[in-house]
């Protein structure tokens, strides 16, 4: 039987010794472990993560943002997040009349227009008649984030009246605003 080359001169004890393990191993194993965890999991959950930071919950029949604030009355919150709870099969579509006090919103009667289509992840409908102060569509539980299309209609609703907000209804008392 021949002998590999390449252990000529090592002697077989010394192939048998304990190699000492490294101080540095676990704590370096442990890093790179939790670094990987923290990347699956954004990447993973990253949309549903800032769909709750970027959306309001509703309270106190008052929806705020930083910039602007809805207040519901007449019985309109109760309205639309029936239409909510009894469309759950489909994206709702929704607009919202009242008034403007500065950067307050009253939400007095809400409409519900004629839906043409509409899917758990679409919603085709007649548009809004003019004078509405928020556009409304829902989205599937907890995708609070405006698609490139809501950015896009939003952009045109803007253009005939500055004061038109586009909301995004995302579960029965969580709404995202759309904002360009």
């Amino acid at each position: 039987m021949s002998r590999n080359p390449v252990f000529e001169g090592i002697k077989e004890e010394d192939l048998l010794k304990d190699v000492p393990v490294s101080t540095l191993r676990k704590p370096l194993l442990m890093v790179v472990g939790f670094l990987l965890l923290v990347l699956v999991v954004s990447l993973v959950f990253s949309d549903s993560l800032q769909s709750w930071v970027e959306s309001s919950k509703v309270s106190s029949a008052s929806l705020v943002f930083s910039d602007v604030s809805f207040v519901f009355v007449n019985g309109s919150l109760e309205r639309l997040q029936e239409e909510y709870v009894a469309n759950q099969h489909r994206e709702i579509k929704a607009c919202l009349f009242g008034r403007v006090s500065g950067s307050e919103y009253i939400i007095e009667r809400v409409f519900f227009p004629e839906v043409l289509r509409a899917s758990v992840v679409h919603v085709s409908s007649v548009s809004c008649p003019a004078g509405v102060l928020v556009d409304v569509h829902s989205h599937p539980v907890w995708e609070c984030l405006a698609s490139d299309q809501d950015v896009s209609v939003y952009k045109e609703l803007i253009k005939e009246d500055s004061r038109t907000r586009m909301l995004v209804m995302c579960s029965r008392d969580r709404f995202g605003k759309v904002s360009i």
